[in-house]
């Protein structure tokens, strides 16, 4: 409790107003009384000024006047002229009638304090010498202006004692008034502290206690959103360096088998293991078809790579898709005819024109085929379909055969996935055909995808006209 800002404010304001009213209280006790006799001096100079006036003038209503300022000063007054007779005097009882003998032309007017022994009372009494050498003495009780103190300074205690309790009273609303939002803002800070960004303090007042709330609740919403990102970053770069891994992997897997073949068959030339010439030859064909699949791996890999840096520039032109796909079909017709596999292309026109890369569409074409033909079922049938649709030419290459697994769908379009964790060569895929097929439509900025059909698989892509 004590520590807090709370408490802190609290016995600041009551220190302040107690500091204050003693303040008061001294100043009273001290000086109200010398104050008081003071403004009365003033006033008997004053009220001197305007009898001489009087006087001097001759005025009819002198004596209502002299007894109207009698009463306004509860004092007695006395008017001698230039012969010391009286004009003016009060009722004789009480009055002192003290002449001051260093009364001059250049010291006319003179106040003292004089106490009158036989009744032990104090009096002020103002001698004044007036133009015509008449005199004035005017004279006032101290008990009066002593009692006067006294009721004000009693009073005074009643009214500090309220103000006291009033003040304690304010502090202790205004303390908890102006430390609450401080008090929210520490817990919003300490959840920030704890990584909890979901509380915010809405202040709703535009000071200097807004702004900080204000300034808070951005720092919290950065803060959060800056964190989420760093998640967001090192989730992708362990994403990114498992993807790595895997590569690594992948094509460490791939060339193993062809690397262990060629060196094989290499070893058994060299110590002439074989003597027949066909023999020879085979071992030789061998060595030169895993080479080609080698060469054929890396080029892939490299294009690949090259695809995903986006460090490749399409040559766009527009041209008849469906040309394309015909001149396609006719490099596969021997492959056709060898697997007895029926293919069919299906058009509602041709000449129907795209603006693209000639030879990317082309190797994606490739890629879908050469897939289609790996997966082709005993029905071997191969269907492509072209059609444009919301200002899109969509293509479709379906392939009977079963169905891809649901697990299998999202992954198939990563590099060298295959399904399955064999790695099979017997399809003589290298696992990057999928993949060479979604980084070029991606930069055709079209759309690819595979849909699982009743009699078969059909992978489509679209590109825009």
């Amino acid at each position: 409790m004590r520590k807090s800002i709370w408490f802190k404010l609290f016995i600041s304001i009551t220190i302040l107003a107690l500091l204050i009213m003693s303040i008061s209280w001294f100043m009273n006790t001290k000086y109200l009384e010398k104050y008081y006799i003071f403004k009365k001096k003033e006033k008997l100079v004053e009220y001197g000024n305007d009898i001489e006036s009087l006087y001097i003038n001759k005025d009819e209503n002198l004596e209502h006047e002299l007894t109207k300022i009698e009463n306004e000063l509860n004092g007695k007054i006395s008017l001698l002229d230039n012969k010391n007779q009286f004009v003016y005097y009060s009722d004789s009882k009480g009055m002192l009638c003290k002449f001051n003998s260093d009364l001059t032309k250049e010291n006319n007017t003179i106040i003292d304090m004089y106490t009158y022994n036989r009744f032990g009372m104090k009096f002020l009494v103002l001698n004044k010498l007036m133009k015509d050498n008449s005199i004035l003495i005017m004279q006032i009780p101290i008990a009066p202006i002593k009692e006067s103190v006294h009721v004000v300074n009693s009073f005074y205690w009643y009214i500090g004692i309220i103000s006291i309790l009033v003040s304690i009273v304010f502090a202790y609303l205004f303390s908890k008034k102006f430390t609450k939002p401080i008090i929210e803002l520490n817990l919003v800070a300490k959840d920030m502290l704890n990584l909890d960004f979901s509380k915010k303090y809405e202040y709703g007042k535009d000071d200097e206690i807004g702004q900080l709330s204000y300034t808070i609740n951005q720092l919290s919403r950065r803060l959060h959103f800056y964190i989420e990102k760093l998640k967001d970053d090192i989730e992708k770069e362990r994403e990114l360096d498992k993807i790595r891994k895997e590569f690594i992997a992948n094509v460490s897997h791939e060339l193993k088998t062809p690397i262990s073949l060629i060196q094989g068959y290499a070893e058994g030339l060299k110590e002439n293991v074989l003597d027949a010439k066909e023999d020879k030859e085979f071992y030789c064909d061998v060595i030169i078809d895993e080479s080609d699949k080698m060469n054929k791996l890396i080029k892939e890999l490299l294009n690949l790579s090259k695809l995903q840096s986006r460090k490749v520039n399409l040559n766009k032109n527009y041209f008849d898709i469906v040309k394309l796909i015909e001149e396609t079909n006719k490099k596969y017709k021997n492959i056709f005819l060898e697997r007895n596999i029926t293919y069919e292309i299906e058009y509602l026109k041709k000449d129907i024109m795209i603006n693209g890369d000639y030879y990317k569409i082309e190797q994606v074409l490739t890629n879908l085929t050469n897939n289609a033909i790996n997966h082709v079922d005993y029905d071997k049938r191969i269907g492509i379909k072209i059609y444009e649709k919301d200002n899109k030419v969509m293509v479709t290459v379906k392939n009977t055969g079963p169905n891809i697994e649901e697990k299998h769908i999202n992954k198939i379009w990563e590099s060298f996935y295959k399904g399955d964790v064999s790695r099979n060569r017997t399809d003589g895929g290298t696992g990057l055909g999928l993949a060479i097929v979604k980084e070029i439509i991606e930069l055709h900025n079209g759309e690819y995808g595979v849909d699982n059909q009743k009699d078969g698989v059909a992978f489509w892509f679209n590109i825009p006209i």
